[in-house]
């Protein structure tokens, strides 16, 4: 897990809550209506017509992802802001916070979790669902140096350092398989890498390029210090 800096919220995003004020309290204060529901509020696509303060989970992503350096809030896989691999995160799950529901704050870029894979090993926010972080104490990625409560091996397994993350890594699967096995790839492309010293190595991981970091940048850096 790396940290993620919010960046400013999207003024179209605030003007499209500011008019649709109304129907998002309406619907968050409904006992009978979901967080499901109320999110269904804010349209995938922008209109084919002319909307005053239009705006749309297609947009929404796309700025998540590139605040987050194309990067999955929790397991640093790459995410690419496509319908079918990224989802929008609410951290604390919209049906137990359904006013936290359009909190930009509250809101990230995760990967599919690997949903799409088969066999079917969830991970990050497919395998959270709607379970509360909060009554288990889950690091946020928003925790300046949480990657502090992890460290990894060449083989690309993450060990909790601390007892906050090994909770996350039950919590969120991030030791399942499908993980491991990318780590190590990544991983060994750096470390067999005799072209560049581990300095330049470091630098290079730590370095955005055209907006991107490497995936599992946080893995391959623990792991390049310690040839350092």
């Amino acid at each position: 897990m790396r940290q993620i800096e919010k960046q400013t919220e999207p003024e179209a995003f605030i003007a499209w809550k500011k008019a649709n004020k109304y129907n998002i309290n309406r619907l968050a204060t409904d006992k009978d209506k979901t967080g499901d529901d109320l999110w269904k509020l804010l349209p995938s696509s922008l209109s084919k017509d002319a909307v005053a303060y239009d705006y749309c989970k297609e947009l929404l992503r796309q700025s998540l992802v590139t605040e987050q350096f194309h990067l999955c809030c929790y397991c640093n896989s790459e995410i690419k802001g496509l319908p079918l691999d990224t989802k929008v995160e609410h951290f604390l799950p919209k049906e137990t916070y359904k006013e936290k529901a359009f909190h930009y704050g509250n809101l990230f870029a995760a990967c599919n979790g690997g949903e799409r894979v088969r066999p079917v090993e969830l991970s990050c926010d497919s395998h959270k669902g709607y379970k509360d972080p909060k009554k288990d104490n889950i690091l946020s990625p928003l925790l300046e140096n949480v990657h502090s409560h992890f460290s990894y091996k060449e083989n690309g397994e993450i060990i909790g350092k601390t007892n906050e993350g090994k909770n996350a890594i039950h919590f969120l699967n991030l030791a399942c398989k499908r993980l491991n096995l990318s780590r190590k790839a990544v991983i060994e492309d750096y470390i067999y890498d005799e072209s560049k010293d581990i300095q330049e190595l470091i630098e290079e991981v730590s370095t955005p390029v055209n907006g991107k970091l490497q995936p599992f940048c946080m893995a391959i850096l623990d792991i390049l210090y310690c040839y350092r």
